[in-house]
Parts: structure tokens; sequence; C-alpha cells
């Protein structure tokens, strides 16, 4: 109440101060719209929660400045921002900009997913911390740079994390013309086809899928499945099995 009054106050004096000083100098205009404006954001529902003034709603840009999904990476590569709920081939290009926004020369070197399911999605919409994820590793050969993009199961992280220093990628070879890889949907296809391989997986946290150029072997573009710490491996595009499910 007091404060109410107290703006009042202000009101009635800024609207004397008008009176004494309009004219045709404009002051009745703006001394009367300044009060509106005062007694209006006083009279705002729990204005005491400085909402009203964080600069969310105006256009300062203040409200894409936090955290969230547009907190970093989200915004960098192009197009709409990826589903929460997806296969490989709907993070690719995405995460292909992410990254050559960072380095013009970087390649596509690696994909990691954990948490994959049978029909070759990641559920990501859970608040689930760093645990099921889609990872995305490039290399530039003219900078030596790594850099990963991710996607992770948690509203609180950037999306996606653009890593320029990462520790746990070390692929230098390239996975060529990524467009034509399988995207992970026909890759479990191929999984649960293959002798020995259970029809169906539940999407745990230690059901992987990766693609990788395999170069000790000689092997090539290669794609790995492991679902309840049973490996499985061909290679790419012809499906050559070189790991297969335990009996």
């Amino acid at each position: 109440m007091n404060k109410r009054i107290g703006v009042l106050v202000l009101c009635g004096a800024l609207l004397a101060w008008a009176g004494a000083c309009s004219d045709d100098s404009g002051g009745d205009d703006a001394a009367t719209d300044l009060a509106v404006d005062l007694w209006t954001k006083d009279d705002v529902p729990n204005s005491d929660s400085g909402d009203q003034d964080s600069g969310a709603d105006d256009d300062s840009g203040g409200g894409d400045s936090g955290g969230g999904g547009d907190s970093g990476g989200g915004d960098s590569g192009g197009g709409d921002d990826p589903p929460r709920l997806g296969t490989m081939k709907e993070y690719l290009d995405h995460a292909t900009d992410a990254a050559q926004a960072e380095y013009s020369g970087a390649v596509l070197v690696r994909i990691f997913g954990l948490g994959i399911q049978s029909n070759g999605e990641i559920d990501l919409s859970e608040d689930i911390g760093n645990a099921r994820h889609w990872e995305f590793g490039f290399y530039d050969s003219g900078a030596s740079k790594h850099i990963t993009v991710t996607y992770l199961g948690n509203p609180y992280a950037a999306w996606p994390l653009v890593d320029t220093n990462p520790g746990n990628i070390v692929e230098t070879d390239e996975l060529t013309d990524p467009s034509s890889l399988p995207d992970s949907d026909a890759v479990m296809t191929q999984y649960h086809g293959a002798a020995n391989c259970p029809t169906s997986s539940d999407g745990g946290i230690t059901n992987t899928i990766k693609y990788v150029v395999e170069t000790s072997q000689g092997w090539g573009k290669m794609v790995w499945v492991m679902v309840d710490n049973d490996q499985w491996g061909a290679a790419l595009p012809g499906w050559t099995e070189h790991d297969g499910c335990d009996p």
C-alpha cells in the first residue's frame, strides 16, 4: 500500500509539473506517459519476481542470452534444431554445420550413439544427464584439431555441445560421403537380422552404435553395434560381417 501511495504522489507531482510546463513544449504528454508507465509497472501481478526487468520480453536480446537450448552450440548449426528423439541422420547435417562453424576444414571421422533402440533412435527427451547421446566426431587436418558435436539427454546442456578440445577421440580417417551412410534404423534392422543377435534391444545406456573407418584390418567404413556387451560389426556399404554375435 505504501508503495502504491508513493507512486501516486510521484504521479501527481509529475502531472503538476506538466501543467506548469505544458504550453507547447510537449511536457504534459511526456510526464503523463511516464506516470502511466510507473503506475502500470507497479500494478503488474508478481512484479516482485524481477521478471519484468529481466529483458526477456524486450528487443534487447537479453531473453536469448541465458542457458538452455539457446545457450550456445544450439544456434551454430544450420536450419532447425534436430528433435529430442531421432535417428542418426536427423542430426548429421546439423552437427556438420556446427563443427565447420568452428573449423571450416572439419570432416566427419566418427559417429557414436549411446542408448540406441531397436528402431535406430536414441531418446534424448528425458532429463537423464549425459547418459544417452549422439556424438559426431570431426577432424581438421590443416589445423590438427578434433571437434565433437554432442546432443545430450540433458535439457540444461547446450544443444548441441560443441567441444574443440575433446579428449575422447583419436580417429583421423574421413568417413567420406556421409550422406551415403545407412541411417541407424537400417543398421539396427541388419543387426537384428544377423545370426545369434537379439531380435530387439531396449535402448539401455549400455547399447551403442558406432560408425568409423577401420584401418588396422583394412576393412574401410564400418558400423558396430553392441547390445548387452555382445558386439556385431559389418563393413559398408555391402554389410560384410566381420564380427558376429556370440551363439
